[in-house]
């Protein structure tokens, strides 16, 4: 919890991570920010399938109000997964 927390990528290269952000992530709970979020606003999450990095996320205690696509897709959509991505998002803030 002290100085930078240095982490190795698949890719070789190293994230380094300062301490604020470990501090601050214990106070985090997203499925409840998520949750007050789609009750306040129409919610639409992406759920990459392939995510190498959050791996499979547990929906299930989502707030019913939102809704979740499963696209083909890591962590960062990359390559052929991308443009997919990019026509949901079209058609999500396109309405």
């Amino acid at each position: 919890m002290e100085g930078i927390s240095k982490y190795p990528r698949k890719d070789g290269s190293t994230t380094l991570i300062p301490a604020e952000y470990w501090r601050e992530r214990i106070k985090a709970v997203p499925l409840d920010s998520y949750n007050q979020l789609a009750d306040r606003t129409e919610l639409t999450m992406i759920k990459a399938i392939q995510d190498d990095v959050l791996g499979d996320v547990d929906f299930s205690q989502l707030n019913p109000k939102a809704k979740v696509i499963s696209l083909d897709g890591d962590h960062n959509f990359k390559g052929a997964t991308r443009e997919p991505l990019i026509d949901v998002v079209k058609k999500l803030t396109l309405l």
